[in-house]
């Protein structure tokens, strides 16, 4: 009874300066969950913790991919990884050393959770990480529209190509940064990019002249006889789709868990 005599008339007269002190502790106790919450996620138990400062964090990288790679076709939501069978792009422009122009809207990649990563490397010193891998087949459907002169057909088409895509090699560099989010330290990405070899293509176009079958077929055989070319052309479209994957799993896996998550400090 004392106690409730002795505090009503302090909270009465004080009531302003009371009401502030209560809601700067709520705040206070508020950012407090914030960041516990955040620094309490785990990774999954399939995951094999990989520690910054160990020099083989990128070989422990590497086993973890692998370790991944039947569970990539539908996706892993633990890892915030999208079902990547197909990858969806939504556009993504041509820009040829030749004389034509074009675009391609609602690209679609089949296989390519079939990948082989062959390496990894991360610095975290230099915030740069490096992931090599292999492709054996990919397949890619999309809509086109282009303008110009390709070999020695000149054309103002739109329509549907399908190639199919064999002996892929890239490497992968992604430049790191830390982020604060509540308080606590992200990784995420600074930049990135990706270099590939192809080995061999084969394309399909629907609609290069109208509705001239004879000659769309014909045009098609020329094009795959000059395949090279056609590598040299469209290969950019690859790589930049490639470097899209990894960008979409980095920024997934960067986003979910903050860094001393994904890379502990081994003590």
């Amino acid at each position: 009874m004392y106690l409730q005599i002795f505090i009503r008339p302090v909270l009465f007269e004080n009531s302003y300066t009371n009401h502030c002190a209560l809601r700067n502790m709520l705040k206070a106790v508020l950012i407090f969950c914030a960041v516990y919450a955040e620094c309490a996620k785990n990774l999954p138990s399939f995951i094999e913790p990989c520690y910054r400062n160990d020099p083989k964090a990128g070989e422990c990288l590497l086993r973890n991919v692998r370790s991944l790679k039947p569970r990539l076709e539908k996706g892993i939501p633990e890892l915030q990884l999208p079902n990547l069978n197909p990858l969806l792009i939504s556009t993504a422009p041509l820009f040829s050393s030749g004389d034509f122009r074009g675009n391609m809207t609602d690209l679609k990649l089949y296989d390519v959770s079939n990948s082989e990563t062959t390496y990894i490397d991360i610095n975290f010193h230099e915030k740069v990480l490096v992931v090599e891998y292999t492709m054996t087949s990919m397949r890619m459907v999309t809509n086109y529209r282009l303008v110009g002169k390709l070999l020695m057909f000149q054309l103002d088409s739109t329509g549907e190509l399908k190639a199919n895509i064999t002996g892929l090699r890239m490497k992968y560099t992604g430049y790191l940064k830390m982020v604060q989010r509540r308080g606590v330290e992200y990784l995420a990405l600074n930049g990135s990019e990706a270099i590939g070899n192809i080995e061999y293509i084969h394309v399909e176009f629907t609609n290069l002249f109208k509705d001239n079958e004879l000659l769309n077929r014909a045009a098609n055989d020329v094009l795959n006889d000059n395949y090279k070319i056609i590598i040299n052309d469209f290969g950019p479209v690859i790589n930049r789709s490639c470097k899209i994957i990894i960008d979409t799993i980095l920024a997934g896996l960067f986003y979910k868990y903050p860094a001393d998550v994904l890379f502990p400090v081994k003590k």
